[in-house]
């Protein structure tokens, strides 16, 4: 999408679908602004909910993308047990995401590039995918030589 000149504004799990050969597709494109236009969105980035930076905007994509790695990590919607206000209050104070229980290192690592606070320290779409590829590859090397070491024993 971004490569394609396009933004979202609007990025979450309920708006990413998954095909039957495991293709994801957004949806909700040009529904992103509606009667909460303006108002604290726990999925959109702390500039655009602050007013500081231009909404919608890839950088903003790409925060909520983290976050959506986060919902489909845990099952559960950012800040789940937070308020909209004690939220955003803790993105004006810039406090960035708590890295949930079980995110191993690697997955953790790339998820706070996503989700940086500042929007020129986040990557472009295009790196966020090569390099949840590459986590993706290291996972399923490791998976292949626990599966061996268990067939050794």
């Amino acid at each position: 999408m971004h490569s394609q000149g396009l933004t979202h504004g609007n990025l979450k799990c309920t708006h990413i679908l998954v095909s039957t050969d495991e293709t994801a597709k957004i949806c909700d494109l040009g529904l992103t602004y509606g009667p909460e236009q303006g108002a604290f969105n726990r999925w959109k980035s702390p500039e655009a909910n602050n007013g500081s930076g231009a909404d919608p905007s890839k950088p903003g994509d790409v925060y909520a993308f983290g976050l959506c790695i986060i919902e489909a990590r845990t099952g559960a919607i950012p800040y789940d047990m937070d308020s909209d206000d004690l939220v955003e209050n803790r993105l004006r104070q810039g406090e960035a995401y708590p890295r949930p229980d079980g995110m191993r290192d690697d997955e953790w690592d790339v998820v706070k590039k996503l989700c940086a606070l500042k929007p020129e320290d986040r990557p472009t779409m295009e790196q966020a995918i090569e390099m949840l590829a590459e986590l993706a590859a290291r996972e399923e090397q490791e998976e292949r030589a626990d599966a061996k070491g268990k067939l050794k024993e």
